[in-house]
Parts: structure tokens; C-alpha cells; sequence
């Protein structure tokens, strides 16, 4: 029996691949849906991680990284935060256009974490914090080829009239649909959770061990037709 267990134990902890960095790595997580690609955050660069190629081969950009989240429905899509507190944004890529972000956030004090809604398709999240509140903010992303194909009309507008692109200027909003606030309570809020599978509930951890149950509305914008008896939704 002992012998069979063991053997067991030795095939889970099989090691597939290893990497030695030349520098700190915060956070990592695997792409959804592919079991061979991770993304790194490291002090000095995000990296993508392909276990079947040789450390030489992994592709990095230089931005210091400490949060990160993968899009659970959207899997070449990544949300990063760099951990400097001064620096209020959050940047959105594309694994398959790497060379910049493709959107931009900002926050609006310390961030100490970072989350996709799991069951509602572009719903990003932060939880915020400062010396007397905690907050979540929630945004609402356009998928990334919607993004990218309206910011190219834009900056195409921009060139003719010769006007430079502001990719967050000071609101929290961004390059976001909308964004959406949520308090949750004072300073001690350390974590929070998306509920898996019901849209919009989360639970939240305090400092003292406090776990609170909330439930999200998002509401949606509507568009009413002055023609008839049409409305549209910038909803999911």
C-alpha cells in the first residue's frame, strides 16, 4: 500500500520544465485553455512562459509587473498592475500583440489586487485601498479587436487633426465602456472573491477575519431611438 502511494506522489510532483530568473517574480499564472503557456509578472518585465521551449526562448517585455490576472474568458488577455503605488494605471494586453498594452485604467488609490469577473464576459476588477476606506472598482472592456479597431479610426482622426491620443487622462474610467464603484467597507479589506458561477457576487475578507457577502448590480446604459421604439444596450 505504502509503495503504491508513493509512486503516486513521484508521477504528481514530476517536474516538466524549469526557469532561473535574473530577477523577482511576483506573480504567475497559467492561460486559460492551453496547458503549455503561463504569464509571469517580474520586478523588471512581464514574460510568457512556453513549457515546451527552452528558457532562452521566453518572450518578455520590459514593465515591472506585481499583479497580474488572466481573462478566464478571454484567454489572450491579460490585466496587469506594477505594485508602485504612484503609478495609477492598469494596463490591459493582448498575448498576441505584445509590444504594448492595448488599453489603459486608472486607479484611484493603492491596489491590492486584481480580478476578471469568471461569468461576465469583460469585467475587470480592483480592490482599493487608502488610509480610511476600501473600494472595488469594477470596469467594463470591449473585447481587444473591438478596442483596437475603434482606437485606430481614433488615431487616425487624431493625426488628421493632428491631436495626440490620452490613453487615461485622470478619470478612472479610461479606455473602459464604463466603471463602476463599490464600497466595501474601511481600511482593513486585505482580499476579495469572485463567486464562480452567480454574476456579480463577491466576498470579501477583512484584516480581523470579517468575510462579507456582496451582491453587484450592474446597470446598463441605454440608448434611446428618437425614431421609434428602439433601445440599445452598451451592456453584456
Amino acid at each position: 500500500g505504502d509503495s503504491k502511494l508513493k509512486d503516486k506522489i513521484a508521477v504528481v510532483n514530476k517536474e516538466t520544465q524549469s526557469y532561473v530568473q535574473e530577477e523577482s517574480c511576483y506573480s504567475l499564472s497559467w492561460v486559460y485553455g492551453n496547458s503549455d503557456i503561463a504569464v509571469a509578472g517580474c520586478s523588471r518585465s512581464l514574460r510568457i512562459l512556453d513549457i515546451r521551449k527552452p528558457q532562452d526562448e521566453v518572450y518578455k517585455i520590459k514593465t515591472p509587473v506585481q499583479l497580474l490576472a488572466m481573462d478566464p474568458l478571454f484567454e489572450t488577455r491579460v490585466a496587469t498592475h506594477s505594485g508602485d503605488q504612484t503609478d495609477p494605471s492598469l494596463r490591459i494586453w493582448d498575448l498576441r500583440k505584445f509590444s504594448q498594452p492595448v488599453m489603459h485604467l486608472n486607479a484611484l488609490s493603492q491596489v491590492r489586487s486584481i480580478s476578471w469577473a469568471p461569468s461576465r464576459p469583460g469585467v475587470l476588477s480592483a480592490l482599493m485601498s487608502s488610509s480610511s476606506e476600501s473600494i472595488i472598482l469594477h470596469w467594463l472592456l470591449r473585447s481587444n479587436e473591438e478596442f483596437l479597431e475603434l482606437m485606430g479610426q481614433e488615431e487616425l482622426a487624431n493625426a488628421n487633426a493632428s491631436r495626440p491620443r490620452n490613453p487615461s487622462g485622470s478619470s478612472a474610467q479610461g479606455d473602459a465602456l464604463w466603471v463602476r464603484r463599490m464600497d466595501v467597507g474601511g481600511e482593513d479589506v486585505v482580499s476579495y472573491s469572485w463567486h464562480p458561477h452567480h454574476p456579480g457576487r463577491i466576498l470579501t475578507l477583512g484584516a480581523d477575519d470579517t468575510h462579507r457577502d456582496f451582491l453587484v448590480h450592474h446597470s446598463a446604459s441605454l440608448s434611446f431611438s428618437p425614431n421609434g421604439p428602439l433601445v440599445m444596450s452598451s451592456d453584456h
